[in-house]
């Protein structure tokens, strides 16, 4: 199980680094900030609740 979640922080970091170096995501953006962004996740909420948090995300994590 750990050479799952190896591999998997090591593509996760890999896309978090090729969408920094296209100035895609905030250059402060790291593994951790996905996870704690994915436990505050509002699966439990209505779709307009789930829709409105993820359009803040994003806005908040791009750089334009």
């Amino acid at each position: 199980m750990q050479a799952v979640e190896t591999r998997v922080t090591q593509a996760l970091g890999g896309l978090i680094r090729s969408a920094q170096a296209q100035g895609a995501l905030r250059a402060d953006f790291t593994l951790d900030d996905l996870y704690l962004m994915l436990s505050s996740l509002p699966a439990d909420q209505p779709p307009t609740a789930r829709t409105r948090w993820l359009a803040l995300l994003l806005t908040g994590l791009t750089t334009r």
